[in-house]
């Protein structure tokens, strides 16, 4: 299976150790708060807190197209992220 998400090599290594299953609407704020909620609160905890700011009206914008893939394709889980990318869970 194939995923049509794309983050960099280590944000995709962060979800998989995660186990974070994030829905394709409103994505930005999902993976934000996973992270900050599982992650291991340092800097990069802090980072993503402040992105909420960003991802939430980005988010709010392409709202009708991950609606669409929400219903057509459902979640976006780690499993899928972590077998694109080849990434073993931690």
């Amino acid at each position: 299976m194939s995923s049509d998400w794309s983050a960099p090599e280590e944000l995709k290594q962060d979800v998989c150790r995660n186990e974070c299953s994030i829905p394709r609407v409103y994505s930005g704020v999902a993976l934000d708060l996973c992270m900050i909620l599982k992650g291991n609160g340092g800097q990069g905890s802090a980072i993503m807190f402040w992105d909420i700011f960003f991802s939430l009206p980005a988010d709010t914008l392409i709202l009708p197209y991950t609606a669409y893939l929400q219903i057509t394709k459902g979640s976006i889980s780690s499993d899928t992220i972590c077998q694109s990318s080849n990434v073993t869970n931690h």
